[in-house]
């Protein structure tokens, strides 16, 4: 095996053997991947965080409750996170109501 100076990434890369060329694309490969994974965590948590904010804004507007559970129930697929938890809430809290104005009669 002949030693050389050049000490580039090309050279370096060419001149490895066989299972070394190989692990270094399988790294290669494992660390795309991985960048792809984070890219696509950091747009999951961004639009959770939209969703979140947009649902904040609608909720501490006054506006009225039930109508704002309609509203979410009716768009359920694009809400976020903190919107479903209020509709899942306000669900129940309405079952409860009528519970007990039933059971009071």
């Amino acid at each position: 095996m002949q030693v050389t100076n050049d000490m580039s990434l090309l050279s370096l890369i060419s001149h490895a053997s066989v299972p070394v060329q190989l692990i270094m694309l399988m790294l290669l490969g494992i660390s795309i991947m991985s960048w792809t994974y984070i890219f696509a965590k950091r747009m999951a948590i961004k639009r959770a965080h939209d969703q979140t904010r947009r649902f904040e804004d609608d909720f501490w507007s006054g506006g009225d409750l039930s109508m704002l559970q309609q509203a979410v129930a009716s768009r359920r697929d694009e809400q976020g996170a903190l919107a479903r938890i209020f509709d899942a809430g306000m669900t129940e809290f309405l079952k409860a109501r009528r519970g007990n104005a039933s059971g009071d009669a």
